[in-house]
Order: C-alpha cells, then sequence, then structure tokens
C-alpha cells in the first residue's frame, strides 16, 4: 500500500540515489523524530550497513551538543565559581548555536534532494 504512495516514490527514488548521504543529514537535523524516521528508512532501498553507519555518525554532534547542555545546566544551578558558571553556559550557548546551525544546513541540503516532497513541502 505504501509503495503504490507518490510521496513515498519520491523519497525512495531520493535514498536509493543518496542513502548515506539522506540519512546522515537526517540524523544531524534533530526536528526529525527517530522513530518515525527509522520505520520510513526501513521501508526504503535503504541498505543496513550504509543506514547504521550513517546514523552513527550524524548523531555525535547533537549527542555532544545536548550532553554538554543539561552538564552546563546542572553546573550552573549548583553554584560554584562565576567564572566557571560564565564558561558553562557560553558553552552551553555555543552548542545550541552549533546545533541549531547544522540542522538549517541539514533541513535546506535534504529540501535539495528532494525529500521535502515527501512531507507535503
Amino acid at each position: 500500500m505504501i509503495g503504490q504512495s507518490g510521496r513515498f516514490q519520491v523519497l525512495d527514488r531520493a535514498i536509493a540515489s543518496e542513502g548515506s548521504k539522506i540519512v546522515f543529514l537526517i540524523r544531524l537535523a534533530p526536528i526529525f523524530p527517530f522513530t518515525y524516521v527509522n520505520y520510513a528508512f526501513g521501508l526504503t532501498a535503504v541498505r543496513f550497513i550504509p543506514y547504521a553507519v550513517a546514523t552513527l555518525i550524524g548523531i555525535i554532534p547533537g549527542t555532544f551538543a545536548f550532553t554538554y547542555l543539561g552538564y552546563a545546566a546542572a553546573g550552573a544551578t549548583t553554584g560554584g565559581s562565576s567564572t566557571r558558571s560564565i564558561i558553562q553556559i557560553g558553552g552551553a550557548v555555543a552548542a545550541l548555536i552549533v546545533t541549531l546551525f547544522v540542522a538549517r544546513v541539514a533541513t535546506t541540503a535534504i529540501r535539495r534532494a528532494g525529500v521535502s516532497q515527501v512531507s507535503g513541502g
């Protein structure tokens, strides 16, 4: 039933030609929910090893940024030296900015690849 969908066919063609790149870019953009994306990729022609490698590499920046944001927030709330708090808050802001920038670049690249047509855009 899904194979008959025009939107799915557009996605499957994009994945077939640029599978690893699309997976990597989607993993960089934290706006895509993992559960739905995992299911969608399972329905496409992307092969398992390229999918797994692109996922592993693609989630590293976001994992680092979100972990650091949590660390900085915990450090800022527990007190301590003001210099340390300023550095942690600055680092957290930088991590957030980098995450948003990477998400924007990834989303733009995904749209250029034609995948945005799948979501109706």
